[in-house]
């Protein structure tokens, strides 16, 4: 009997709140949303406050960020998108447990084959790897500026599933440090991002 893409997913969700290997690994697990069946995957960073309150991602300041962006290109994230993480856990430092912090290196290394198996389900057309992070995560370059990179397609293979690639700014980026030259770029990227909606 094949088993369904949900229950796929149920399964190895119940690896990842088992899971134990980094210190951040209390109780903070922030999973997944929206489509298991969309064609296009988002991933971003991690989860922070708000995610691990609502146990989703993108749900924060920065969430509600790229579904304004969303909206206005018509994309609906919850049965246009499957949206994840590169980490499940929320980041934080070892002296400010309230505060979060970039993932580091191993935190990211122990979570990646959760991510991996994921896309084996998901077996997306398009990953968007929505900053830096996921971007080094999945393609192991340590060297790169997103303003360089961002708006390209590109070809990715990982692990069984070969798949198209783009690299756009985070929302919490666009947020804070963006111009008007940035948003108006992520705004044309979407605009990309649409496109595979409409493939057959």
């Amino acid at each position: 009997m094949t088993m369904t893409k949900q229950t796929l997913l149920n399964d190895l969700k119940k690896e990842v709140l088992q899971c134990k290997k980094c210190r951040i690994c209390k109780c903070n697990q922030v999973f997944s949303c929206g489509n298991c069946d969309s064609k296009i995957m988002l991933i971003g960073e991690a989860p922070g406050k708000d995610e691990v309150k609502n146990k989703k991602p993108f749900v924060g300041a920065a969430g509600k960020n790229l579904t304004s962006y969303l909206e206005e290109t018509d994309i609906d994230r919850e049965s246009d998108l499957y949206i994840t993480n590169v980490v499940k856990c929320r980041p934080t430092p070892i002296d400010n447990p309230n505060k979060n912090k970039k993932p580091d290196n191993g935190e990211i290394r122990n979570c990646l084959p959760f991510l991996l198996k994921e896309i084996e389900i998901i077996k997306p057309k398009l990953i968007v790897l929505c900053g830096g992070t996921s971007y080094g995560a999945l393609t192991n370059k340590k060297s790169f500026k997103i303003s360089d990179i961002r708006g390209k397609i590109f070809k990715i293979n990982l692990n069984s599933v070969n798949c198209d690639a783009i690299t756009i700014f985070h929302p919490s980026y666009l947020m804070q440090y963006a111009n008007e030259n940035q948003i108006s770029q992520t705004k044309d990227d979407l605009k990309l991002i649409k496109s595979y909606l409409d493939l057959k």
